[in-house]
């Protein structure tokens, strides 16, 4: 980031060094609408490297994966509170006043596809 900061304030020191005299003595503001374009290029260039360098795969990668075991410590501390807040889940039947119990097996339409996973948190 340093660089790319560096980078801009040489061109940018140079190109007033070498456009502004000239512009000065113009006095036409197309004149210097058209340099300021001209300064710009070079600065959007930097700019551009600099994002698709910091957005690269590997900061990236190691971006997810910070996020992910944060998201992992939070689900941890979740869980652990509600695991010990309901210790019989999942219940072997589901019943209500007008349907009968019905087996909690897995797989089983329209119940879950799939058992729930209880990972262990450790730390």
């Amino acid at each position: 980031m340093a660089v790319a900061g560096v980078l801009i304030a040489a061109w940018t020191g140079f190109f007033l060094w070498a456009a502004v005299p000239g512009l000065i003595a113009v006095h036409s503001a197309a004149a210097w609408a058209a340099a300021s374009g001209q300064w710009a290029a070079p600065v959007l260039v930097v700019l551009v490297t600099l994002l698709l360098v910091q957005r690269g795969s590997g900061r990236e990668a190691r971006r997810f994966a910070s996020i992910a075991s944060g998201l992992s410590r939070d689900r941890c501390s979740f869980t652990s509170g509600w695991a010990r807040s309901t210790p019989n889940w999942p219940s072997p039947a589901i019943s209500s006043p007008r349907r009968p119990a019905i087996s909690m097996r897995w797989g089983a339409w329209p119940l879950i596809a799939s058992p729930p996973t209880r990972k262990t948190c450790a730390g």
